[in-house]
């Protein structure tokens, strides 16, 4: 008995308000064919809920810095730089990345008239465009927009939870996010949110299409036959991995280790994103930022470790920002409020570490908060274009100066 068109369609988890028609089908149908390559690879690690960058970058020689922040200012155990700043005590990971000149800290990143939600932070950070109240495509998904039409592939993942983040957002092709290799899942644009691919389901619904098929169907059984596929060799790739490092036993540092699997596999995903929740530190921000910081070092640096062991750390680039920063006073909480401008952080084998833009003063301030030196789209430029290999007008709507980073 032929199974239903609306039940085939649920099942699928490809729906007609997320097709867009044989571009999507081609991405899929060459996906599990292209191999890696030596085609450069970029991760980033959004640090979700307003990361305090005045306690993981610490201006610890400027008075200001102690007055605004008696309790939580940090003043021992620090990795210091030089030029007045340290990095927390927690991030020796990333301290010893700097060392060797494969650590960036771009100071003073923002935009203007800053938004304090982190909704719309976000929505503005992951779409570059702040003009837009409700926007629907992302910066990295409009730069991998730009490489299937190079290539033919499906050229970036999300990985971790079942929900695809703004930033990778496309127009051109639906873009995958895996919870684990085991797992896979199809992201989608409009579907309802707790709409999974089913592999069980799949498997019955994957057979040849039928005469009585519509072509829009068939095409919709065709594209879902690639993604299972794709997934497949994906899971079977993972299976052969070998182990280069020990990661974290924690959940970024779990995934740091998917990106490795990823990396490593025959099929050329060239955009990774990672999210680590938790940094809304309202209360008792010290041992709450410290425990955080110190997790997304150590996977950081697991995850620089694997890579160098490969060869493969020159063709990585990893970004690590946050929707806002924090206020600049500590309040009576033992934590700080949503802020503005941030650091934001440029890892990889190519890259020239250091210190970059411009630092914010901490006595000339906007309502208390930090102001920006440093346009985000200025760091994006410089990724889209000197590393990832697409045009960034078209996504950002401007030119923005480069900093000089890669």
């Amino acid at each position: 008995m032929s199974m239903d068109r609306r039940d085939f369609l649920k099942q699928s988890s490809v729906g007609l308000a997320a097709f867009p028609g044989l571009g999507l089908l081609e991405s899929f149908a060459s996906f599990h064919h292209l191999p890696a390559g030596k085609d450069r690879i970029f991760l980033l690690l959004e640090l979700a809920g307003g990361n305090d960058g005045l306690n993981m970058v610490v201006p610890h020689e400027d008075p200001a810095y102690h007055a605004a922040r008696p309790v939580l200012g940090l003043r021992r155990g620090l990795h210091v730089l030089g030029e007045g700043l340290a990095l927390h005590p927690r991030i020796g990971a990333m301290a010893r990345l700097y060392k060797d000149g494969d650590l960036a800290l771009v100071e003073g990143v923002g935009y203007p008239e800053p938004n304090r939600s982190h909704f719309r932070s976000m929505d503005i950070w992951q779409s570059a465009r702040p003009d837009q109240e409700k926007p629907r495509l992302g910066w990295l998904g409009l730069a991998a927009d730009q490489l299937a039409g190079k290539g033919g592939n499906l050229p970036a993942v999300a990985l971790g939870g079942v929900e695809l983040p703004l930033c990778l957002r496309a127009r051109k092709i639906t873009i995958p996010t895996l919870d684990s290799l085991e797992d896979y899942q199809l992201a989608r644009r409009e579907l309802a949110r707790d709409e999974v691919l089913s592999k069980k389901k799949l498997e019955k619904s994957l057979s040849s299409a039928r005469k009585s098929d519509d072509r829009l169907e068939a095409l919709i059984k065709a594209a879902a036959r690639e993604a299972y596929l794709g997934a497949e060799k994906l899971r079977r790739s993972a299976q052969s991995y070998e182990a280069k490092v020990t990661y974290p036993k924690t959940r970024l540092g779990r995934r740091f280790e998917m990106a490795s699997r990823v990396v490593t596999s025959p099929l050329g995903t060239r955009l990774l994103h990672l999210r680590q929740t938790g940094y809304d530190t309202h209360a008792g921000q010290n041992r709450t930022h410290g425990n955080l910081l110190g997790e997304m070092s150590e996977a950081l640096g697991a995850f620089a470790r694997d890579m160098k062991a490969r060869g493969l750390w020159d063709r990585c680039l990893v970004m690590v920002f946050s929707e806002f920063g924090r206020r600049v006073a500590e309040n009576k909480s033992r934590g700080t409020d949503h802020g503005t401008a941030s650091t934001v952080f440029l890892s990889g084998g190519k890259v020239k570490g250091g210190l970059f833009g411009k630092r914010s003063s901490l006595t000339k301030l906007d309502r208390g908060d930090l102001i920006h030196t440093t346009d985000f789209r200025s760091v994006y430029r410089e990724v889209l274009e000197s590393w990832i290999g697409v045009k960034a007008v078209p996504i950002l709507k401007g030119e923005y100066p480069r900093i000089g980073v890669i």
